[in-house]
């Protein structure tokens, strides 16, 4: 097997010389506890089976001929993992670092030499002096490169660069401490105005690297996650693969590279010729949709498209390309209104669109006719009940509806803010600002150190939704393209257009056949889903390139199901069905009837009815959380929508919210009938299989009124703990406790799952006869919120008690 595996190793290799290979290779090693649980192994083994398929991965690298391979090893935002686990992972990189760095090791049979990158500072001193070992061990081993990024994000890394810029225009740099291999500074200090794309990305941690041509990350996520967002942003080929990195063997790297190289050459081969006739009929398909929506009412139809998904982006991106033609740009506008009309339908509040060259930001009013026209097709309603439209442009200004049309509009319509993006807003935008930064730096305005993160999102924000104080050509645009009436408006950041602006995309839709940001700005897209068309197009077909409904839709539901896990953080959505799905695991290991079955057995069934509820009902997810947020206050929506044209806004949102309180009324009327159906046939539990059943009947509360009452209900203000609040207000207002306990992630629903979970092991081990049926009801939270604390302390008093024993 050892033979048969070395030979086809060898003619993968000489497979992949044939053609072009990759300089600069990047992965994303995702997976690992995923797989753990699969196989049912521990996270630690699925760690290690990581590091081992990473060494050969790094092999085959190196014997194809890539130069640099770069890997995301550990995020600053992992950090945030338990401590046992973080810890762990730290003992695996010394082991695997100092092993594939040694005397005869991969790096030193091919030449290599490690580099690890990020903020070293925030590693332990044992990790530290393991880097700075095997960095002197491999320094002259050759010309290639092994970057490992621990403890790193990218826009860390851009935010170093800018602010060693900054320095550099005021004194030379001593040292670079986010880098293993520390480089003496330069002997001279450079020109603020003289600050280029290329001055930033020679100081970005892979300065001296080639450019990135390959981007792999396993596992199905589909995001960047704050890694090589500078390097990537342009020319470089992403792969989002299904496979779990401890799967991902030679022949899935190979099959990665062979892709790239087939992109790369532009082969039209016969599977090509094949794969761009089935891409034909199902671009007929696509229009099917279309033409039977055009009939029949558009607005409802996407509605009804959408209903079954648990959650739609607020913020949506979509990258176009202006094709050649006469009326390309009349195409391009076209197919913005088509993806603005769907965008609004599906209660989508702010559409990007990006465009290389900025051709549209030139013809601003003729987009904002041609979208408000398409809009009145897709709406059919009448001039003043239209939506409105907002249309900015970073650095210049927002096209407003006439001051005439936007007071009678804005009453009786919802609006959407469309973003025109271009190149100019990459990269270039950062540059501009690094200059702006240093001339500050050397007035003495502003010390180098003092450039962060949040300095620059701040500076990045006010530059997409507020606009500087000149405008005046693009209103000499506004004042002469066809007669379109409208106007450019200059915001401050009180206003309350500013804050409808989200910055940073939920989800980017490309078009095309793979991968490739071209040029998008890097800095907002860390987080953001990223969904590839994959339609490939010959010379022939690439003007008809467009995005079709049916693949409109097809990407919305990729973005429902994924999975966001940020770090160690989720959304809320994908935590309930994470839940679910622990107590389905749990209950297999458990005998029903025990106590522990019947936890799970109560715990799952409020979820489901929890989440089957939330995802048939179309109410406003974070107007209901705001509402019921003790920190937060309705006024928080008149200053929102200040102008009394803006009341029906405000009244929506409290609908919503009376409409959530009816259905949570109306469920508990339910559910009690049926608890009371139940209690003759079943056994008494030790705990409720609600937490409020019947609350507002045993205190013989005047339920109709709550939710007004709560509406002017005085808030104590920013510093509340919100637990301790409801935990006294659960009995005035029960119902709302109920909606606020689900809608603000409140330990009522999915955290006394987790602990039903979590102290499963402990239960089936130690405590199975120490624990007691009143001690599992406060574990297990469904009832009363006060006890939350208590149990977690005393729980850990055992633990204590029981370790001395």
């Amino acid at each position: 097997m050892t033979w048969f595996t070395l030979h086809l190793e060898e003619l993968l290799v000489q497979a992949l010389r044939q053609g072009s290979i990759p300089k600069h290779l990047a992965l994303v090693m995702d997976g690992n506890r995923r797989f753990a649980k699969k196989h049912n192994i521990s996270i630690a083994r699925g760690h290690m089976l990581g590091a081992e398929v990473m060494e050969k991965n790094l092999e085959f690298c190196y014997m194809c001929g890539v130069r640099v391979v770069t890997i995301y090893a550990f995020s600053t935002e992992n950090f945030k993992r338990s401590k046992n686990e973080v810890d762990k992972l730290m003992e695996l990189f010394k082991l695997y670092l100092s092993s594939i760095s040694e005397r005869g090791g991969v790096l030193d049979r091919y030449g290599v030499a490690i580099r690890v990158l990020g903020r070293l500072e925030l590693l332990d001193p044992d990790m530290l002096s393991v880097i700075q070992r095997i960095t002197d061990l491999t320094r002259d081993n050759g010309d290639k490169i092994f970057n490992v990024c621990l403890s790193y994000t990218s826009r860390d890394e851009i935010a170093s660069a800018m602010r060693q810029t900054v320095a550099d225009c005021k004194i030379p740099v001593e040292a670079n401490k986010f880098r293993s291999d520390v480089n003496v500074g330069r002997s001279m200090a450079i020109d603020p105005q003289n600050i280029t794309t290329e001055t930033l990305t020679n100081r970005m941690l892979t300065a001296d690297n080639p450019p990135l041509d390959l981007l792999i990350r396993t596992s199905g996520t589909r995001r960047l996650s704050d890694f090589l967002l500078w390097q990537c942003h342009q020319g470089t080929r992403v792969l989002f693969l299904e496979t779990l990195w401890p799967d991902f063997g030679r022949w899935q790297l190979f099959s990665a590279i062979r892709e790239w190289q087939q992109g790369k050459q532009k082969l039209m081969s016969e599977k090509t010729k094949k794969e761009l006739l089935r891409q034909s009929v199902r671009a007929v398909l696509d229009r099917v949709p279309a033409i039977i929506n055009h009939h029949c009412g558009t607005s409802e139809s996407i509605q009804k498209d959408i209903s079954g998904l648990c959650r739609v982006p607020e913020h949506l991106s979509v990258i176009l390309s202006l094709q050649k033609g006469d009326d390309a740009l009349k195409k391009l506008m076209g197919q913005v209104a088509e993806l603005a009309a769907w965008s609004i339908c599906a209660r989508i509040s702010t559409l990007s669109v990006y465009e290389k060259s900025g051709s549209l930001k030139s013809f601003i009013p003729a987009l904002h006719q041609v979208v408000t026209s398409a809009l009145s097709s897709y709406h059919r309603l009448s001039p003043l009940e239209q939506p409105v439209v907002r249309i900015f442009d970073p650095h210049h200004g927002i096209y407003y509806p006439s001051p005439a049309q936007s007071a009678s509009k804005i009453s009786n319509s919802s609006s959407i803010n469309l973003l025109l993006l271009s190149a100019s807003d990459g990269r270039e935008t950062l540059v501009d600002l690094t200059k702006s930064l240093a001339e500050m730096s050397q007035s003495g305005k502003l010390p180098p150190d003092d450039i962060s993160i949040e300095l620059i999102d701040a500076k990045l924000s006010d530059i997409i939704s507020q606009p500087p104080q000149s405008i005046s050509a693009l209103i000499d645009i506004g004042q002469s393209s066809n007669g379109c009436k409208g106007t450019f408006v200059n915001l401050s950041r009180a206003s309350p257009i500013f804050r409808l602006v989200k910055p940073e995309p939920d989800f980017l839709f490309i078009v095309g056949p793979y991968i490739n940001l071209d040029g998008y700005p890097p800095w907002h897209i860390r987080l953001t889903e990223i969904f590839c068309t994959g339609e490939k197009c010959s010379s022939t077909t690439v003007r008809n390139k467009a995005v079709k409904y049916r693949t409109f839709l097809r990407g919305l539901y990729q973005y429902a199901g994924a999975d966001m896990r940020f770090g160690s953080m989720e959304t809320k959505a994908p935590q309930y069905l994470k839940m679910i799905k622990k107590l389905e695991a749990l209950q297999k290991e458990v005998c029903i009837s025990s106590t522990i079955g019947l936890a799970c057995i109560a715990a799952y069934k409020k979820l489901n009815d929890y989440y089957t509820l939330a995802t048939n009902q179309r109410w406003s997810h974070s107007g209901v959380a705001t509402i019921c947020d003790p920190r937060m206050n309705i006024n928080v929506f008149n200053s929102l929508w200040p102008s009394s044209t803006e009341e029906v806004k405000r009244n929506r949102v409290k609908q919503q919210f009376h409409d959530v309180f009816i259905q949570y009324r109306d469920r508990q009327y339910y559910l009690d009938e049926e608890k009371r159906d139940a209690e003759a046939d079943l056994p008494q539990l030790p705990i409720e299989p609600d937490s409020d059943d019947d609350l507002y009947i045993s205190h013989s509360i005047n339920q109709e009124p709550e939710w007004k009452r709560w509406l002017v209900e005085p808030r104590p203000g920013p510093a509340t703990d919100i637990l301790k609040y409801w935990a006294a207000k659960q009995y005035q207002y029960p119902i709302i406790a109920a909606i606020a306990r689900d809608h603000l992630a409140i330990p009522a629903t999915s955290a006394p799952s987790e602990r039903v979970f979590s102290n499963g092991a402990d239960i089936f081990t130690k405590k199975r006869n120490r624990l007691s049926p009143e001690t599992l009801r406060y574990l297990l939270c469904l009832r009363d919120w006060g006890h939350i604390l208590e149990v977690e302390e005393s729980e850990a008093e055992d633990a204590d008690d029981e370790r001395e024993e």
